[in-house]
């Protein structure tokens, strides 16, 4: 990337493609090389005494060997200077285009020398004693060499670009015929490639198709190879997004359950897994015998001839089979995999054209229905007709006016009824089953037709039933959809990218390719091969970081981040991808969605324990939720995204299921019969337990090694169930927890996975609040547990942090600070437990940083239990300082979602009951260190309700974390691909930081003002070269985000830049008359108070003159009725640095505010005219 370019023209191969072949060529070559020479060293002396013709070969061999030479030299530079450089850097490849041109020309040498050894060959020229050896040699390199030609001529045929040639691109057509000529291109490509019956959709699907690729494709510049490349790195990128959204603990997936029963609780009856299963198999016969092929390979045949009928296309038929073969080998397949017999087949179609799929119908007597079942996508054809996928005008009763569906797909549906009406194949069968109902199945393109077509046939027939497997995503718009959940149950399995596959995914997905492409700083043939990699060992987790460009924006040298640096890659990627109009050109004009209610399976993998060996042994199972088809609108790269689209996988998965539900099922049953038949014996322990636990007091047993034997020799369950049950009976005395624990201590090598329940009830013991000798021995049987079990060591530590947090009592009114004994006590001896565990397996800090993350109290609990969590957190702080980074970023995320739900207004009531001799007594110092820590508490817990103030103190200690945070910022700001959301909300921060904080120097400002002024006429140009410009503000809520931050800098820094002439040419060089005159007029969108303000300041100093365009647009903002545009576009004013609402803390941050201060008396509007003459004359 970009397109190599030859000879005048740009080709379907980059300058950094040529390593791999380069390699492939150097040592074949190098390999003959050395075999001719081997040769001539052997026996060129002989060719002197040649009778005739020894000139000739001593010629020929001589000029191979330098041919050979040069060709290889030229193709060792070539891999070296095509291994350079990222993908996008061309520079760094700029020899290769020369380099691989000379290697070109080379080929006419080479082939006059072939022509010249072949005319040897075929002439009697040669008269040697080793004539058989010479005819040899210059036989095998002439044939070798022709066969090197060949492959090269062959693949320039393969690179070479139809619509490359770059004259046609210095014309610069318009788009419209830039899109036709391209769509053209296609056709004929279409056409000359795959040779297809005409018929009377093909014309119209043909242009379909040709029209979506040359929308996806026209003007990317991109090559086959930098599309692989694109997905391995989007794959990368997806892990690295995935690992940091769980290392900030904001990674969230939705929840999935194996039950059946809680999935189906609201569905009726016919929506179930055991009828999905049925027809799913029916589905997966609709392929045939490719399919039968496809599974057994060896011994296909011998399953397919059983159902064969030889000269099929002679005899008399009963049923009507369409467009089979003569041994019906289409029929035979059916049959086979579906197990039908053949008076249930009542109709097959195997007529394969353009948007016309193959379908059977048969009389399923298990469910009661006649089923119509349609192919999925298996040849070129059905492919065309899957991307013939623009949105088109779908009108059927039931469906709300206007919808919308695939194109390809409605035509498909309407063949297929076509033919239905034609042989009145439904007639005749519910003629003969009247009371079967009719459903309809398919598998991928075969299940968007099943949808489409049933909504045709729901007049017809209401009670109809759709199951549709692996739906592509665009079928139909939203609110046709809605309506087909009635009587639509799609099912889809894990990463399936056709449930993801629309014309907005791929255009989206190409928009994210290009810029991954342009943030990798890896070269391309380094990509490829860790793509590789990747296949076989998944990815690592040091190639999610090392993979990117400026990856960690605090590796600023000496403060100089890359926003302080001017260079010529200052264009941020938008800039580079609009120019071409990419991303806002859109191909189809309305979104499309999947057809149904959504069943959603999901992979997960469960490790367990084998009972006999102990080893841990990994058994996929599948999970299931209903979806919605918003959740697949956008194509993920998943190295399971093909796999996951397969019928056999999905018919794996959904059996899966069904086999677990079933083995539930009998394990409640058993249960059940269990309990019934317990009555005829003597009441247990338990019973006796539950009716008598305030009379009758039962000891710990002493024989815990041989309950432990017994249980895991199968013959005493009931005495450790027994065991189990006692020691969750909260009443156990002191001395007899001592004894058992004591005893336990001597079987800890005994207590394995198996015994994990038994682990978890001894961790559930409340044993903080016992005696001094329980602490004592609990802490000691803790210590021995995870040194020789160490599999437990993440149940003990999860419950360990679980007790961080203290019983909440409403009745008791904290104070900030304020600690009870009883707490402090248990979070000692529960550190003290940790530490020497930390000591015993040092890796097990990750577990535990884990355990804390997860364990976090949640909003509703009271201030109190946050305070004694974060101080355990503290406290953790002192023999596991390793964790101090994640700790302090754990404690900061916590603060900005207490941030979030605190109200302002409830915190500025707290304030004002502070009395003023209480916030003196805050700040006072005491030498009592006690003391001193409550005191810093409260002076903490105020700062605490608004985390920007926790920002700007940090950001106060060092300028290179200001400069780093503001180029981070600036980056979200202009990445196309974040939400606008979180780019206005970017932007704000950086107006707000630059204008408001005392320790941001002029210097600094000038610079970020200089960026937000490059960024603005940047786009402004853009919209003015651009063939279309929206009126419509909405369409630009960035450009009005940044223009307002850029005013807003202005109007409060302003006096950093009037001290001189030369500070002034700082604000001149903005050219703010550019921006607040052009065509999207940014003093319209932009929040009032800070155009104003800013219009003060620009008039004064003349900068710019804005009460004109001000007035104008006060006078086109009056509101017309039913004109609901007329109201405009206004940004919010979000600044969060400029104020601070909590009034006792805020005399203490006065320091970290810029002290400005801009009138707010303003003008009547009229007094500005006034001096509209004097403006213009100075």
């Amino acid at each position: 990337m970009p397109a190599l370019k030859l000879f005048g023209r740009k080709w379907l191969a980059a300058t950094d493609d040529l390593v791999y072949p380069g390699l492939f060529e150097i040592v074949i070559r190098l390999t003959w090389s050395i075999l001719v020479g081997i040769g001539c060293a052997k026996y060129y002396e002989s060719t002197w005494k040649c009778r005739a013709g020894g000139d000739l070969v001593r010629v020929y061999l001589l000029g191979e060997m330098v041919i050979l030479g040069v060709i290889i030299i030229l193709t060792f530079f070539i891999i070296k200077y095509s291994s350079k450089g990222s993908i996008i850097d061309t520079h760094a490849r700029r020899y290769v285009e020369p380099l691989l041109t000379i290697k070109i020309f080379m080929i006419l040498p080479e082939i006059n020398w072939n022509i010249l050894g072949t005319m040897w060959i075929f002439s009697k020229s040669m008269d040697c004693e080793m004539e058989q050896y010479t005819m040899s040699v210059v036989e095998a390199l002439v044939f070798f060499d022709w066969i090197l030609i060949g492959l090269t001529i062959f693949g320039l045929a393969l690179v070479f670009d139809p619509l490359g040639s770059l004259s046609l691109r210095k014309e610069k057509l318009e788009d419209s015929i830039e899109h036709g000529k391209i769509s053209r291109i296609w056709r004929r490509r279409f056409k000359f490639l795959w040779w297809m019956r005409k018929d009377e959709s093909a014309n119209e699907t043909f242009q379909q198709v040709a029209g979506l690729l040359s929308a996806v494709f026209r003007g990317t510049d991109l090559v086959p190879s930098d599309i692989m490349a694109g997905f391995i790195l989007l794959r990368v990128r997806r892990k690295r997004e995935i690992h940091e959204l769980k290392r900030l603990n904001l990674y969230f997936r939705p929840k999935y359950t194996v039950d059946a029963r809680l999935i189906f609780t609201d569905t009726p009856s016919w929506m179930s897994l055991e009828n999905a299963h049925h027809f799913l198999k029916l589905s997966v016969a609709s392929y045939g015998w490719l399919f039968v092929v496809y599974q057994h390979l060896c011994t296909a045949c011998f399953r397919l001839i059983p159902n064969l009928t030889c000269c099929g296309c002679f005899r008399k038929k009963r049923k009507v089979i369409l467009d089979d073969n003569c041994c019906f080998c289409g029929l035979s397949g059916v049959k086979h995999i579906s197990k039908l017999p053949d008076d249930d087949i009542l109709f097959a179609s195997f007529k394969n054209h353009l948007c016309e799929i193959p379908f059977y119908v048969v009389a399923d007597h298990k469910t009661s229905s006649i089923v119509i079942v349609i192919r999925g996508s298996l040849s070129l054809r059905d492919i065309i007709t899957d991307l013939a996928a623009a949105a088109d005008t779908f009108e059927c009763d039931g469906l709300p006016p206007g919808s919308m569906a695939h194109k390809g797909m409605i035509l498909g549906a309407k063949a297929i009824l076509k033919q239905l009406d034609h042989h009145k194949v439904l007639e005749m069968a519910f003629n003969t089953y009247p009371t079967y109902t009719l459903t309809l199945t398919g598998h991928s393109l075969g299940a968007g037709l099943s949808s489409l077509l049933g909504i045709m046939l729901r007049p017809r027939y209401p009670n109809l039933r759709v199951y549709a497997f692996s739906t592509p995503a665009g079928v139909l718009s939203r609110d046709a959809a809605k309506v087909t959940e009635e009587f639509v149950l799609t099912v889809g399995l894990g990463d399936d990218f056709a449930m993801r596959l629309t014309v907005n995914s791929a255009e989206d997905l190409r928009t994210s390719l290009i810029v991954t492409l342009e943030a990798c700083r890896l070269p391309k043939y380094r990509v490829v091969l860790n793509g590789f990699g990747y296949a076989l060992h998944g990815v690592p987790e040091r190639d999610l970081n090392k993979t990117w460009k400026n990856n960690d924006i605090f590796n600023s040298l000496l403060g100089r981040s890359p926003l302080l640096m001017e260079s010529e890659n200052a264009n941020n990627v938008e800039n580079r991808i609009l120019t071409r109009d990419i991303v806002r050109r859109r191909f189809s004009k309305v979104r499309l969605y999947n057809a149904g209610r959504i069943l959603h399976l999901a992979r997960c993998k469960d490790t367990s324990i084998d009972a006999n060996s102990n080893k841990k042994k990994k058994e996929i199972k599948y999970e299931m939720r209903w979806a919605q088809p918003e959740e697949f609108m956008e194509m993920l790269i998943m190295p399971r995204m093909l796999l996951d689209h397969l019928p056999e996988n999905l018919e794996a998965a959904v059996a899966k299921i069904i086999f677990l539900q079933e083995l539930n099922n009998m394990s409640v049953v058993s249960s059940r019969v269990s309990s019934v038949s317990s009555i005829l014996k003597s009441p247990g322990i338990r019973s006796q337990l539950a009716k008598q636990s305030n009379r009758v007091y039962f000891k710990l047993p002493k024989n815990i090694k041989t309950i432990l034997f017994n249980y895991e020799a199968h013959n005493g369950i009931k005495d450790y169930d027994d065991l189990i049950c006692m020691l969750k009976n909260p009443n156990v005395k002191d001395s007899d927890l001592v004894d058992f624990l004591s005893e336990a201590r001597q079987c800890v090598s005994l207590l394995g996975p198996v015994h994990k329940s038994f682990i978890e009830v001894l961790l559930q013991i409340n044993w903080t609040d016992r005696s001094p000798e329980v602490i004592s021995i609990y802490k000691s049987f803790l210590e021995d547990l995870i040194c020789v079990q160490v599999y437990h060591g993440k149940c003990i530590i999860d419950k360990l942090v679980e007790q961080f947090k203290p019983a909440e009592d409403d009745s008791i009114e904290w104070e900030a600070g304020e600690y009870r004994t009883k707490d402090i006590d248990k979070l000692n001896h529960i550190h003290d437990v940790l530490s020497k565990i930390l000591k015993i397996v040092p890796m097990s800090s990750k577990l535990l940083l884990q355990s804390v993350r997860a364990r976090f109290p949640y909003i509703i609990h009271g201030t109190h239990a946050h305070e004694v969590y974060m101080h355990a957190l503290l406290q953790l702080l002192d023999y596991a300082p390793q964790l101090r980074s994640d700790i302090l970023s754990l404690i900061i995320n916590r603060l900005m979602v207490l941030d979030v739900n605190i109200p302002r207004s409830k915190a500025n009531t707290e304030d004002v009951l502070m009395e003023d001799n209480e916030c003196d007594d805050i700040l006072d110092d005491d030498t009592d260190k006690n003391d001193k820590n409550k005191e810093d508490a409260k002076v903490l817990h105020p700062i605490a309700h608004t985390l920007d103030v926790c920002m700007e103190q940090i950001l106060n200690f060092k300028i290179s974390v200001v400069e780093a945070f503001l180029d981070w910022l600036w980056k979200k700001t202009t990445d196309p691909n974040m939400p606008q959301v979180l780019r206005h909300t970017s932007v704000s921060y950086i107006a707000s930081l630059v204008a408001t904080a005392s320790f941001v120097s002029s210097g600094l400002v000038k610079i970020v003002q200089s960026k937000l002024a490059k960024w603005i006429h940047s786009y402004i140009d853009m919209q003015e070269n651009s063939d279309y410009v929206s009126d419509d503000p909405r369409d630009h809520p960035i450009f009005y985000s940044v223009c307002q931050a850029l005013f807003f800098i202005v109007t409060v820094r302003h006096k950093d830049f009037i001290d001189t002439k030369s500070s002034m040419m700082c604000l001149h060089e903005l050219d703010l008359p550019k921006i607040i005159t052009c065509k999207l007029n940014p003093l319209k969108s932009c929040q009032s108070d800070i155009v104003h303000s800013f219009a003060d300041i620009s008039r004064t100093y003349q900068l710019a003159y804005c009460y004109t365009i001000i007035e104008n647009n006060v006078r086109c903002h009056l509101p017309v009725i039913h004109d609901t545009n007329s109201l405009g576009y206004m940004l919010d004013s979000f600044l969060p640095f400029s104020t601070y609402t909590l009034n006792r803390s805020g005399e203490r941050l006065k320091l970290l505010f810029y002290d400005y201060s801009v009138s707010n008396d303003r003008r009547p509007m009229n007094d500005h005219k006034n001096s509209i003459a004097e403006f213009i004359m100075e």
